[in-house]
This record gives structure tokens, sequence and C-alpha cells, in this order.
């Protein structure tokens, strides 16, 4: 079982990219280079075709934009091998 982490809404998740706690708003590739991330990860995010993330994943995106993981995501966990979405590693 992976430690997943869920997005509550892509818009939620835009809006904050373009607010972020500090610094300048963000584009996919920014927040992916500081989110240590692949920028096809953010990009899926926003567009709805990924709903979750590995949570140290989901933390780093957060720390990045500035602001609590729950604010941006709740948890999940996925147990299904298939996931597409589910790695053994955390840099994707």
């Amino acid at each position: 079982m992976v430690d997943r982490s869920r997005l509550h809404d892509p818009e939620t998740l835009r809006w904050v990219m373009q607010h972020p706690g500090r610094g300048e708003p963000y584009t996919v590739r920014t927040l992916a280079k500081a989110a240590d991330c692949n920028p096809a990860t953010i990009g899926h995010l926003l567009a709805g075709r990924q709903e979750s993330t590995a949570k140290l994943r989901a933390e780093r995106i957060a720390r990045a934009l500035g602001c609590s993981t729950r604010t941006l995501f709740m948890s999940a966990a996925s147990t299904d091998s298939s996931d597409p979405y589910t790695e053994s590693s955390d840099k994707e």
C-alpha cells in the first residue's frame, strides 16, 4: 500500500499557484521544479486527469506553494498495484 493524497479540487490548486503564500505566481514548470516532481504530474492534477499523488509529493507541492498540505489534499490510500500513479520512487 502506498500512502496517497487526493487533490480536493484542481481549481483550488490553480488559484494557490496564482496566489502562493510567498513569492511570485507559479507556472506548471516552476512549481514542478520547486516541488521536485515531473511537470506532467502538476499538469495532470490541474486538468483532473490525476486525482491523487504520493503523500510526500503532495507535501512538497504544498510546501513550495507556502500552504498547508490539507489546503490542497486529503488522505487517500491506494492499494491497487495497477494504479499508474503508484510508484516505488517518490520522484515522478
